[in-house]
């Protein structure tokens, strides 16, 4: 089924899948539940794609779980993952000393202002504000790769990192709106006394389902769209424009796809 979703996307997309990145950007529960990564890992080293491997942030109960999920997708992927991307100082630190991959910063390092509710804000060109600091002494300290973004508004300025080798990844065509530690999907099948805690136990019930949000918002006059996957809300966005640095990546995520796959195979896959 994966190989057949992969052709789909591409079909779709038309064009090639030249990486693919695996793990999660918001969900600790969902990294290191998650039992399909051997065969993720097997197709495409059968097709020569690349794999980053992308780490979540860890609460305490899940940090030394995490590095031992993390570390055993690393050695089952021998040189497919060439790549990790982290989204805190704490998994930069603890991945920065493996000269084998190179580290990207992930979304979650980006905390500038998002809102599809704004149509004002979203039409302003911005500069993410942690990209003027990573010519800092301090930031010197560690290697990076490439740094991803999310398209939070419609220009993005990334003029500042022009002349360094960090190479800039984009999201699309979905920018998260807000993400946190407590999962709805999770408490579905839960007594009521048990719903709604942070970083509960889950069967990944985020596969099989999601939430959409939407109504006119009176006193901006739009009409946004926000969905729902996992414990993350997004919203979709597709006339992102980059000036400064051209995007060398488009980082995928392929919602709207699936949905078309899934219900084009109905009773045609396990």
């Amino acid at each position: 089924m994966i190989e057949k979703f992969c052709d789909y996307v591409a079909f779709k997309q038309k064009r090639c899948i030249e990486r693919i990145n695996i793990g999660s950007s918001f969900c600790s529960q969902y990294f290191c539940r998650f039992s399909g990564y051997k065969k993720v890992l097997e197709i495409c080293a059968k097709r020569g794609i690349h794999v980053t491997l992308t780490i979540p942030v860890f609460s305490e109960k899940d940090i030394e779980t995490g590095k031992k999920k993390a570390e055993q997708i690393c050695k089952i992927a021998g040189d497919i993952i060439d790549e990790i991307t982290v989204n805190d100082m704490g998994m930069l630190d603890f991945f920065k000393s493996k000269i084998k991959y190179k580290i990207n910063l992930g979304r979650l390092f980006f905390k500038d202002p998002r809102d599809c509710r704004m149509p004002q804000y979203l039409n302003e060109p911005v500069s993410p504000m942690l990209l003027s600091h990573l010519k800092d002494e301090y930031w010197s300290l560690f290697r990076f790769n490439l740094v991803e973004l999310d398209p939070t508004n419609n220009v993005i300025d990334t003029t500042v990192i022009k002349d360094t080798d960090i190479s800039v990844g984009i999201h699309k065509p979905y920018c998260y709106m807000t993400t946190g530690n407590i999962c709805k999907f999770a408490s579905i099948h839960r007594d009521i006394k048990e719903k709604f805690r942070p970083n509960s136990m889950c069967k990944i019930e985020c596969e099989h389902i999601m939430d959409t949000y939407s109504g006119h918002v009176v006193q901006t006059d739009c009409d946004p769209v926000i969905r729902r996957f996992g414990r993350t809300l997004y919203y979709e966005i597709n006339s992102v424009k980059l000036i400064g640095k051209n995007a060398e990546r488009e980082i995928f995520f392929p919602v709207n796809e699936w949905r078309e796959f899934k219900f084009e195979n109905i009773g045609t896959f396990e």
